[in-house]
């Protein structure tokens, strides 16, 4: 029978709480305020998994909420806390992923709108010329070179096909680098404790997209996820990690007979491939574009006027307290950015904001 020590457990729980009592707890922000209210912001150790339905901006919000905002923010706090990102991605390349961010820098600091097609200069204008990206431009990005070059130095890049296998080993080789475990093996479920050089760095592992991990040999798709799954369970638990889980949802969310039950938001259910996921993430998040379904109305914001400039987020599971939350975004789909919108009250008192959110 296995013994447990309950006054090395009281002592444990009491230095994390002494640990918030310093501040160290509040967790990292995002750009949306009112969610971090329900969810605590982005906390050491919790599992994050995201879904939404293709070509509705996924892989921008959790990069703009996981990966740009927890960034700037540690360049502000340094001295509280440090940051390292462990980026699978398996949608697109390391350089468009790092155009999109610039592209936000460019609006923020100058106010510019230089899309990602823009800054690389693909494709034509409207008046059919070939696009070369202007020189004023050119210079605004090169102003972001030594940023980007200390940017670089917490992050971590795989852009190879990935196994759970090798998801484990990547990980495993990550943790053994920044921390030490009490037993020697080759998988984390048996290495048993860790302790971090660091306590207050903050890992985070973005994921996009499961649902395109490569199977080991004889292995389905859901097999594939609920591995990789139960791997980042593993990690989170022992070495305090925090996985970022991207996951496609099915076709059912655009099914007649869910429509006619009065259904038209996202649900638990609408994961596709693999259920595993819902289960072991501590918070789980629906993004959700309403124009796509035909809505007149989501929130009590009206979605005719606010056209492709709107997104809804569903808070679907919440270990940390309060689920079933919504809140409304603005979608700044050429530089891929979110912002939450101002109450739905607020429009209707004044309609003139509709003009000015549908905009640069």
């Amino acid at each position: 029978m296995v013994k447990i020590n309950m006054s090395k457990v009281f002592s444990r729980l009491k230095d994390k709480v002494e640990k918030g009592r310093l501040g160290l707890n509040s967790g990292i922000p995002t750009r949306l305020s009112r969610m971090d209210y329900f969810t605590t912001g982005i906390q050491q150790g919790d599992y994050w998994l995201i879904g939404a339905e293709t070509n509705v901006g996924k892989t921008k919000f959790v990069r703009d909420q996981f990966i740009y905002e927890p960034y700037n923010y540690w360049l502000k706090n340094k001295d509280k806390f440090n940051i390292h990102f462990i980026d699978f991605s398996l949608e697109m390349t390391a350089e468009d992923n790092l155009a999109d961010l610039i592209s936000k820098d460019i609006y923020v600091d100058y106010g510019k709108v230089i899309s990602r097609s823009v800054l690389l200069s693909q494709g034509r204008n409207k008046e059919g010329v070939q696009r070369r990206l202007e020189d004023e431009y050119y210079d605004m990005l090169c102003s972001y070179e030594e940023r980007y070059a200390d940017f670089e130095k917490h992050l971590t890049i795989i852009d190879t096909d990935v196994t759970p296998s090798f998801f484990h080993d990547v990980l495993m080789k990550y943790a053994e680098a920044h921390g030490t475990f009490e037993k020697e093996s080759k998988f984390i479920g048996r290495r048993g404790k860790y302790t971090p050089k660091d306590d207050n760095l903050y890992t985070i592992i973005l994921f996009d997209t499961i649902n395109l991990a490569d199977a080991e040999p004889k292995q389905t798709v859901k097999e594939t996820i609920d591995r990789i799954s139960r791997i980042c369970v593993w990690f989170r638990k022992v070495c305090n990690f925090t996985p970022v889980i991207i996951q496609q949802f099915g076709a059912e969310l655009s099914s007649t007979d869910r429509s006619r039950h009065g259904i038209k938001t996202p649900l638990l259910r609408d994961f596709e491939d693999s259920k595993r996921t819902t289960k072991d993430a501590t918070i789980v998040l629906g993004l959700f574009d309403p124009t796509r379904h035909a809505m007149e109305e989501i929130l009590e914001y009206n979605v005719l006027e606010m056209k492709n400039w709107i997104r809804t987020l569903h808070l679907l599971k919440n270990r940390n307290g309060e689920m079933n939350k919504s809140v409304a975004l603005q979608f700044k789909g050429a530089i891929g950015m979110f912002e939450e919108l101002p109450s739905a009250q607020m429009f209707k008192d004044n309609p003139g904001l509709y003009k000015l959110v549908t905009k640069y």
